[in-house]
């Protein structure tokens, strides 16, 4: 539950701030701030809605209920096909059971396995809400996955001739930084008001007129809007990003568990204080509480 409540009210809503400013007049915006501002709606979502989900398993646990995870890591996915099977997998696994498989999944060849994945990923979209971002985003991930299936022998022999199979790691470090990218590219639409707001980030997306650190914190900076939220944001997103990091490798239950009863609740005190000390004055809603 306290990493449920870290993630929501102390990552998710300090970096919304950025978020709202650039996404709600996209137009006065180019280049860097549109980057920054995607990328941070990506760590939002994904924190908010975790959270969320982190914050119910805990009570449930508390009352001898355990739930399914919802969230396994899901920016960690080598592919977009990995991606879906650890983001919001109860929905992912209903669209599946529902939609794709009664289409008739993958059993009537591959190219109606492809419609059928298109289908899928359409109405996942149109089920956030009738508008037109929502789904073109359910698009874009469904062309992902008709692409990546396409592309597959081709990307195997391209990987092998450049002999990156032989370097494992290095390969699965790129995997997971290529799927990162197409999959905050896709967020620009789910988070945009509309269709046009879209267009115009993705057409601006790389305008940059200089490129340097100063240059890169002065924009920082602009869109955070004060230098409080801003020493906010450097102040907790570092711990946000290492205790991912720890929690897929090492697994942060894990090293809870082990630690003795005393340490461990030292340790849940100092998380609270810190979640008390770090969270925003003004909460936001669950962005998820609008579907």
């Amino acid at each position: 539950m306290l990493w449920g409540y870290f993630k929501k009210i102390v990552i998710a809503d300090t970096v919304c701030v950025a978020v709202n400013t650039v996404y709600n007049e996209i137009t006065v915006y180019d280049g860097f701030p549109i980057i920054i501002a995607t990328l941070l709606f990506t760590i939002q979502i994904f924190c908010d809605f975790s959270g969320y989900s982190d914050i119910a398993r805990g009570c449930a646990k508390i009352m001898g209920f355990r739930l399914m995870l919802n969230f396994n890591h899901p920016y960690f996915s080598t592919s977009i096909q990995d991606f879906w099977r650890n983001w919001h997998i109860s929905l992912s696994t209903w669209f599946k059971d529902y939609v794709y498989i009664p289409l008739g999944g993958n059993r009537k060849g591959e190219g109606r396995r492809r419609i059928n994945l298109l289908i899928t990923f359409l109405v996942s979209g149109l089920w956030h809400g009738a508008n037109l971002t929502f789904v073109a985003w359910g698009g874009i991930h469904g062309l992902f996955q008709v692409i990546g299936r396409m592309t597959q022998k081709f990307r195997e022999k391209f990987v092998s001739a450049i002999k990156l199979d032989k370097a494992p790691k290095i390969h699965h470090a790129i995997q997971i930084c290529i799927t990162f990218v197409l999959v905050s590219f896709a967020w620009i639409f789910f988070r945009a008001n509309s269709m046009s707001d879209a267009v115009y980030a993705v057409t601006n997306l790389f305008r940059i007129n200089e490129i340097s650190l100063s240059y890169l914190f002065t924009e920082l900076k602009l869109v955070f809007g004060t230098r409080a939220e801003f020493y906010r944001m450097l102040a907790t997103l570092p711990i946000f990003i290492i205790a991912s990091f720890v929690d897929k490798y090492l697994s942060i239950n894990r090293i809870f568990s082990k630690c003795n009863k005393y340490i461990r609740f030292v340790l849940y005190v100092l998380i609270f204080v810190y979640i008390l000390i770090f969270a925003r004055a003004e909460m936001q809603d669950f962005i998820y509480f609008q579907f």
